[in-house]
């Protein structure tokens, strides 16, 4: 009886296809895409083979966009390998395919970047923001071997597998359907087709419920002893299902059969399924902006809040969970009345505020002290408004994760970590930082879902999958339409009850991801894995894209975290600590750093707003620093004669280096001075050079020697009495020659041949490169294959000998792409002087190239050969550094890449690559998606070249970045100041090599004086302080500024240490 039926439900047809369709009905940004796997198939794969199929895309699409990807057993899928077809179009379902708009498009992608790896699904795949229904057929799935073998995936007929894998935004069920090619033709009318596909979907619909719960089932019972009534029941209901799936005919009744077959076949699971909970956490994933304003994100975040706060009212158990104390701002400003009913949802505990940041911000390019200031002001304004800071951690969207976050959350007040990107295929995992600090990090991905998901019954599916890997029967699915904000829709919380309501399933309910991680602290956790890694890389472009807004946050952050110190140290001799103007500052960086925003991947206009909002805390901070060291040269009395200039360390260490000021007429009136014999000397005495720069200002610079830790130190400049003499650095033809230098300069291509300095020999140094990226897409997030690489032949090389060195400067020009009659202009400027550990170099550089997707894209590096074999790449991270492979991948970097002994440190770029013995750094591209210009006009930039001494560590090295990023500072003393400060001043000092003491600033609300610093260095330590700062108790305190203990003058390796001065 059986047999015949399933035998009058099959039916098969010639030269069939598979239609495909889905609708996005958000209309407004919510990066929807949905994934359908249409088969399992495992395929190992091997280098030469390609991947092909063909593919029509329907007219009336709302954008071209359609694809197959690929699923692997181990990195990355297709989509996310940067792989393009044989046509130049990325293989990501995101791409533009205008060719397969009303017409048969046949792709053949090489699959040599999955070598070696296995396929675990193969899906169906739609992308695209724009409101509206998407149609593609595919055909000819396969993959062709070099040998000649093919295997098929998909040739026509039902699928071997039919399932929704993923799907994020507001969609309908998505619908497929096996049709006939020959009605699948250019100019014809699809529409009968399409609207029998979906139809028929609303019957599949029904269908691939039960089978989703027969799924849950057999997945449920397979490892399990059943009788074989059992058994033969279930293979029976999966025939019966299986053929009405393969039917075009479906009846009410058939279906109805079916939901009874598989009804019984859940009862014997009942027992094992009641046993698991899942926790749902409806969220909206909420991007300050990005293809959008921010004052369009503020009203994302106010439509996003009223919903669910309306949910809340109609659903009593419903919960919501939200990130960035920045968004609740917004609310709390634009719409109080609405922030007051938050206020009271968070209060009953159906609202949880988590991420304790300022917003879900890049982790890799903000300095270390950014990362305290995220959580301070973050965590602050969550304490202030609702009595409460987060204990998740909440980043799904953030580009990669730096090796120090786990010590970074503990700091800031967080012990879990929940996110999406950049994972380790584990879904759950102890997180280990380069201290050994460990978080409890859950990878959604990993779990097999994603921020954005949906409720279906796949999440029944992943239980079972997170149990096997974690011994959890508690499981996280978090849900809710994101991006442009949105959350949870009244479709999704009423799917959850119902499935709440269905005792046949395993329970599920409201819940928040503090619970949830709660009660994984039950179970064994001895048993998950550890990684001590960093979750890097993802995009690598963001590293480099948008130059000009990485520029003012290192500007920004630099000058704040300067005026701060400098503004602690005149706090001693009376200066008033600006609290209320630090904390804007900061939280406008710290908004700048979002996820779309730092990284570069937004669209142009919000950066207009970028640069006036981070414009602004340069020059408050500035003032400051102008404010403090007024006050500080006032409380000195300057030795008679001549000029003196008060230089201030805003940094914690005795530093030296050039500072540049002007003759004031003040000083200078009435003494004779002579420019040509002026030198500067120091409280005791001792003697420093000075240079003068400009005759008709009297724009001088001096060596400022050994000023002291936090502090300062006054010096005079006056005739010295002698013409000071050439330095030993000298230029002979294209030779340049010191005690401890010599460089053959490269006439060709400016920088050097060869450059011996330090005791190292490097070759071809500072020599500028231009990569032609292949266009493709996602430009802004992901560098393409490079199509050709050439060094940049210079245009003219010139050798100027200064009176302490020599000075290389080489220039370069270029058509530019795609702006003809405009050249791009680039300057180089390396300063070789007497005594110096490193060469600072200035790079000028006027940029008018224009990507595009018809045209190979010119980015610029700079590049370095270093000798030795398999020399090792080191990076400087966020609280410590990192060694990496030379792999040829751009990384993440902050002030400093090193490769064998050389290190290039910067002051406002953050991408580099080690290939083998040549070192990169990655000046500027030409990414045009979604910004068409990201970086139009003049920029200038610093880098220094400095070898690492045989006697020096990777600390030494930070600490010359540091020196580099936050330089001297220098003010006149009025010659007839009478304060009774002494000339040499310290605030504080430490010891120890290795520590990093970076930070000075006032505890919030107080005038507690807070250390910042860090070991850099695997090696403990013992910190020896010296201070003027007085207190009764000295404690440890976390980045809330909230006490942890006495403080111990222990540091581990790689620890982070604030401390407080309390009376």
């Amino acid at each position: 009886m059986l047999v015949a039926a399933l035998a009058s439900l099959i039916t098969i047809d010639k030269d069939e296809c598979l239609m495909f369709v889905s609708r996005n009905l958000a209309k407004g940004d919510s990066n929807w895409f949905t994934y359908y796997t249409i088969s399992d198939a495992k395929v190992t794969f091997k280098k030469g083979d390609k991947f092909t199929y063909d593919i029509f895309l329907d007219p009336q699409n709302p954008v071209a966009k359609g694809a197959i990807d690929i699923d692997v057993d181990s990195g990355d899928p297709l989509r996310d390998s940067n792989v393009n077809d044989t046509s130049g179009h990325r293989a990501h379902g995101d791409t533009v395919l205008d060719e397969a708009k009303g017409h048969w498009l046949h792709r053949e992608i090489p699959l040599d970047k999955l070598s070696g790896r296995t396929s675990v699904t193969w899906n169906l795949n739609f992308e695209g923001d724009p409101y509206g229904r998407y149609m593609m057929v595919v055909d000819n799935v396969k993959v062709t071997h070099p040998d000649g073998t093919v295997d098929v995936i998909y040739e026509g007929g039902r699928p071997k597998v039919a399932k929704l894998d993923t799907a994020a935004g507001y969609s309908k069920f998505p619908a497929w359907r096996i049709v006939d090619r020959a009605d699948i033709q250019p100019g014809k009318d699809l529409e009968p087709i399409i609207a029998a596909t979906m139809e028929q979907a609303s019957k599949k619909q029904a269908l691939e419920a039960i089978d989703q719960e027969l799924g849950i089932v057999e997945k449920y019972l397979k490892d399990k002893p059943m009788d074989i009534h059992t058994r033969q029941h279930l293979d029976q209901t999966r025939q019966y299902l299986d053929a009405l799936y393969a039917s075009d005919n479906v009846t009410p009744q058939q279906i109805e059969a079916a939901l009874h077959m598989a009804s019984q076949a859940m009862e014997h699971a009942h027992p094992e399924m009641q046993k698991y909970t899942g926790h749902l956490v409806g969220h909206a994933h909420i991007d300050l902006q990005w293809l959008w304003e921010w004052q369009e994100g503020i009203v994302a975040s106010h439509d996003t809040f009223n919903q669910a706060v309306k949910f809340m009212d109609e659903f009593p158990g419903f919960t919501f969970s939200q990130s960035s104390s920045v968004i609740y701002k917004a609310v709390q400003d634009a719409y109080p009345d609405l922030f007051k009913k938050v206020q009271a949802k968070v209060k009953k505990g159906q609202w949880e505020i988590v991420g304790g940041r300022v917003c879900e911000g890049d982790t890799n390019m903000i300095s270390p002290e950014s990362h305290a200031m995220q959580f301070l002001y973050g965590q602050t304004y969550f304490k202030e408004n609702f009595g409460k800071t987060a204990v998740v951690g909440w980043e799904p969207d953030t580009f990669g994760h730096t090796i120090q976050m786990p010590q970074i959350l503990k700091m800031g007040g967080c012990k879990y970590y929940y996110f999406c990107r950049g994972g380790k295929g584990k879904p759950l995992f102890w997180w280990q930082a380069l201290d050994g600090t460990k978080v409890l990090a859950f990878d959604e991905p990993a779990s097999g879902s994603w921020y954005n998901s949906d409720i279906s019954y796949k999440q029944f599916q992943e239980m079972l999958d997170f149990e096997n890997n974690t011994g959890s029967k508690d499981a996280l699915m978090v849900y809710g339409v994101g991006n442009h904000g949105g959350g949870p829709s009244r479709e999704m919380i009423q799917e959850a009850m119902k499935m709440m309501s269905n005792k046949d399933l395993p329970p599920i309910k409201f819940s928040t991801a503090t619970q949830f991680f709660k009660k994984l602290e039950t179970y064994d956790l001895k048993k998950i894995p550890v990684i001590n890694e960093e979750l890097n890389p993802v995009f690598d472009g963001c590293y480099t894209t948008h130059s000009e807004v990485k520029q003012l946050n290192r500007e920004a952050e630099n000058t704040t975290a300067t005026a701060e110190a400098v503004a602690v140290m005149a706090n001693q001799f009376g200066f008033a600590y600006p609290h209320a103007q630090f904390r804007k500052s900061w939280e406008d960086i710290c908004f700048n750093h979002h996820h779309d925003t730092l990284p570069g991947s937004g669209i142009h206009a919000p950066y207009e707003n970028t640069k006036v909002t981070l414009g602004r805390a340069i020059a408050d901070s500035n003032e400051t620093i102008t404010k403090a060291m007024e006050l500080l040269s006032l409380r000195v009395t300057p030795k008679t004669g001549g000029m003196s200039f008060v230089v201030a360390n805003p940094l914690g260490w005795k530093r030296s280096g050039w500072v540049e000021t002007l003759a004031v007429p003040s000083g200078w009136n009435g003494q004779n001075m002579d420019l040509d014999q002026l030198v500067a000397y120091g409280p005791d005495g001792t003697s420093y050079p000075v240079e003068v720069l400009d005759r008709i200002t009297h724009r001088i610079r001096f060596y400022a020697g050994d000023v002291p830790s936090f502090g300062y130190k006054v010096f005079q400049v006056k005739n010295g009495g002698v013409t000071v003499a050439r330095g030993p650095v000298k230029q002979i033809g294209w030779q340049i020659t010191g005690p401890d230098l010599s460089a053959e300069i490269d006439a060709q291509y400016g920088g050097f041949k060869t450059l011996t300095f330090r005791g190292k020999t490097f070759h071809n140094v500072g020599r500028l490169r231009l990569d032609y990226e292949r266009p493709g897409g996602m430009t802004a997030w992901v560098i393409q294959g490079i199509a050709k690489s050439k060094p940049w032949v210079a245009s003219n090389v010139e050798i100027h000998q200064r009176p302490y060195g020599v000075d290389v400067i080489a220039t370069y020009s270029m058509d530019s792409v795609n702006r003809p009659g405009t050249p791009t202009k680039v300057m180089q400027k390396f300063e070789l002087r007497d005594g110096a550990t490193e060469i600072p170099v200035t790079v000028d550089c006027d940029w008018h190239n224009v990507g595009s997707s018809s045209t190979d894209n010119p980015m610029l590096r700079v590049a370095f050969d270093v000798e030795g074999d398999s020399p090792k790449a080191e990076y400087d991270v966020p609280f410590g550094y990192l060694e990496r492979p030379a792999d040829g991948k751009e990384y993440p970097a902050l002030k400093w890449g090193a490769l064998g002994d050389l290190a290039i440190l910067n002051d406002c770029k953050y991408g580099y690559d080690a290939t083998g013995n040549t070192l990169t750094m990655t000046l500027i591209r030409s990414s045009y998606e979604p910004d068409p210009e990201p970086n139009p006009g003049h920029h200038t930039w610093h880098y220094s070249i400095r070898p690492k001494g045989d006697d020096e560590t990777w600390a030494d090295v930070t600490r010359a970045g540091y020196d580099l990023n936050q330089p001297l500072l220098c003010a006149t003393v009025p010659f007839d100041a009478k304060g009774a400060a002494p000339l040499e001043w310290s605030a504080l000092s430490m010891d120890d090599p290795s520590a990093i003491s970076y930070g000075l600033k006032l505890a919030e609300g107080s005038n507690d004086p807070i250390a910042r610093l860090y070991s850099c260095g695997p090696d403990a330590t013992k910190l020896g302080v010296q201070t003027v700062f007085s207190g009764k108790k000295v404690n440890e305190v976390n980045f809330l500024e909230d006490r942890l203990n006495a403080f111990n003058p222990v540091l581990r390796g790689f620890e982070i240490k604030s401390i407080r001065w309390s009376k």
